[in-house]
């Protein structure tokens, strides 16, 4: 299935550089969706996966149309606002793989699971994000950096096991921020 996700991520990202999202999903999704079906993978999952990453190709590159129009616009060289936009949004490709994850992610199941994972997916994202990026209450170090990524991965995973370790590595990460513990140094 991992295989299978790469391998469909790829091909939406390329489907879309080269043309509309709209275009890109219908292509996508009218060849690939049968197979992640086969796969054992939900409808809904397998076409919210495949339309996410043709829309996600407007910033990646080489062709990353959104990137050069917010170049243009910004006046800056559009390889420097490839590299920012890709950090930037480091978490959101991260996204898709949750829904095939978590069917809670997709409003599937009891009300009460779908809010719990809904929260659980905010807080992971940030950690994600400032791991990242390098930093979240101030610059981050190297070892921060870890703890942060790691316990934002650890947060999406599907189990409680898996909850508590990456609630204790993003809690360490800020415990380090907020008291100044170690060293100082942006990475």
């Amino acid at each position: 299935m991992a295989l299978a996700l790469i391998a469909t991520m790829v091909t939406a990202l390329i489907l879309g550089m080269g043309m509309t999202t709209t275009a890109a999903y219908v292509i996508a999704a009218s060849v690939l969706s049968p197979a992640l079906k086969g796969l054992g993978l939900p409808p809904l999952a397998g076409h919210m996966f495949i339309f996410y990453f043709a829309i996600m190709s407007a910033i990646t590159p080489p062709v990353c149309i959104a990137v050069f129009t917010g170049a243009a616009i910004a006046g800056s060289r559009w390889v420097s606002t490839a590299w920012i936009a890709m950090r930037l949004s480091i978490a959101a490709f991260i996204v898709p793989f949750i829904f095939v994850l978590k069917p809670e992610f997709l409003m599937q199941g009891n009300p009460l699971n779908i809010l719990f994972h809904f929260l659980v997916g905010v807080v992971a994202m940030f950690p994600i994000a400032a791991g990242a990026l390098g930093y979240f209450l101030k610059p981050t170090n190297l070892l921060e950096r870890l703890l942060f990524l790691i316990g934002g991965l650890a947060l999406l995973h599907p189990s409680i096991v898996t909850d508590l370790f990456g609630l204790a590595l993003v809690a360490i990460g800020l415990l380090r921020q907020y008291f100044g513990v170690g060293p100082s140094k942006a990475s």
